[in-house]
């Protein structure tokens, strides 16, 4: 069976909505559940990881070298595809930033975000 590497970091995928607004699951519970029952549907392993658990528009670049040894220690352990959990906020920084740090590396990275959290109506998690 295919493992994938999901490296969790917050954002609004990593967030749940309440009655006045939408915050972070702290625990990320609803986003690993989701994202285990995805994995399964497809037929693949998902090794699931936190980095960080914080809205995506604090991010800095400290932050990305943390993305950056999280994804390290995920390829020193035997992935070849890894998904990076984020907030759309500053998704594209960060992509790039991985881009051009992994572009020789024979690994496939994928950055997703959502614009609504898993447990919103319209969400677009999955």
């Amino acid at each position: 069976m295919t493992r994938v590497a999901v490296i969790t970091t917050g954002g609004t995928i990593g967030s749940l909505r309440g009655e006045a607004a939408i915050a972070i699951d702290d625990g990320s519970a609803v986003l690993n559940e989701r994202l285990v029952a995805m994995a399964r549907d497809v037929g693949v392993g998902a090794d699931i990881h936190a980095a960080t658990n914080r809205e995506s528009s604090e991010f800095e670049a400290e932050d990305w070298m943390v993305f950056a040894q999280a994804i390290e220690r995920a390829i020193d352990g035997g992935h070849e595809r890894i998904v990076l959990t984020h907030g759309t906020d500053t998704l594209h920084f960060t992509a790039a930033f991985l881009a051009v740090l992994f572009r020789e590396r024979d690994v496939k990275i994928c950055l997703t975000g959502a614009f609504y959290p898993p447990n919103h109506e319209a969400s677009d998690a999955d």
